[in-house]
């Protein structure tokens, strides 16, 4: 965890590698907001309902760990910015996803009422295939091997139009081939 590196550093003095391993949090802490403003930005002027699809929770594929994942920090910036957000992760429980939501906002001064109010809308689906009739975009956060292996042209045929690759799981070709909008993390 980068952040004991932080602490360790410091406590033996080493004040410039602290500071390092800081910025790299920064930098960590950056790129989920920029990623989360840009699934924001591309719903700005459309006339849909704004509804996304995260796929993946675990901070990385075949765990079911939490921790530091990406998708709490997005999924918080979008249900502050009139989100609704249907989570679909193969391996963590919809008991541990809510903890980690709430966790997240209780920690930023949201009141018991706020809290409950994000917290409705958010859904844990339980198939891959049942998120894409919920929603008008996808965003994958974790690379689970189920991701890798869809054939996202598949998209159109399911009414998908914007595709948000935080991982670069999509292939350039399929990205070329596509009649939707893709984003990858590094875009």
């Amino acid at each position: 965890d980068i952040l004991n590196l932080v602490y360790l550093c410091r406590h033996y003095g080493l004040e410039e590698v602290a500071e390092y391993w800081h910025q790299v949090i920064k930098i960590n802490d950056y790129q989920k907001q920029r990623f989360a403003e840009k699934i924001i930005n591309s719903f700005e002027n459309e006339k849909i309902e704004k509804s996304i699809g995260i796929l993946g929770w675990a901070f990385k594929a075949n765990t079911n760990d939490t921790r530091e994942s990406a998708s709490i920090y997005v999924t918080e910036i979008l249900i502050n910015h009139g989100f609704n957000v249907f989570v679909y992760d193969p391996m963590v429980a919809s008991k541990a996803i809510f903890n980690d939501l709430e966790s997240l906002l209780r920690s930023k001064g949201n009141d018991s009422i706020s809290v409950e109010k994000k917290l409705n809308k958010v859904e844990i689906i339980s198939s891959l295939d049942s998120v894409f009739s919920r929603v008008n975009g996808l965003a994958i956060l974790t690379e689970w091997s189920e991701f890798e292996e869809f054939n996202w042209g598949e998209l159109n045929k399911k009414g998908i139009r914007k595709l948000f690759d935080g991982r670069n799981i999509i292939g350039d070709d399929e990205k070329k081939n596509s009649n939707f909008y893709v984003i990858g993390a590094g875009n």
